[in-house]
C-alpha cells in the first residue's frame, strides 16, 4: 500500500506535484486501512518520504523520494 502510495505521487506532474492530505486518506482507506491504522501511516510518510504543508493540508514527495521512485530497475 505504501508503494502504491509512493507511486501515486512520483507520477504528479510538475503543475499538480502537491496532493491534499485527505486524497492520501482517501487511498489508504480504499485500501482497507482504518483511521487509527492513517495516522500511523501518515507518521511514517511525514518522516521519511514526505514534505507536508500543514497549513494547507497537503504533501508531495521529497527530493530523496522523489528520486528512489524514479530508480529503474531491470
Amino acid at each position: 500500500m505504501i508503494d502504491d502510495l509512493l507511486l501515486y505521487l512520483s507520477s504528479k506532474k510538475a503543475t499538480e506535484e502537491w496532493t491534499s492530505l485527505e486524497e492520501l486518506s482517501e487511498i489508504m482507506k480504499r485500501h482497507g486501512i482504518h483511521p487509527e491504522g492513517t495516522e500511523q501511516v501518515m507518521s511514517f510518510l511525514k518522516k521519511y518520504f514526505l514534505e507536508v504543508d500543514e497549513n494547507e493540508q497537503r504533501a508531495r514527495l521529497n527530493s530523496w523520494a522523489h528520486n528512489l521512485c524514479e530508480i529503474r530497475i531491470p
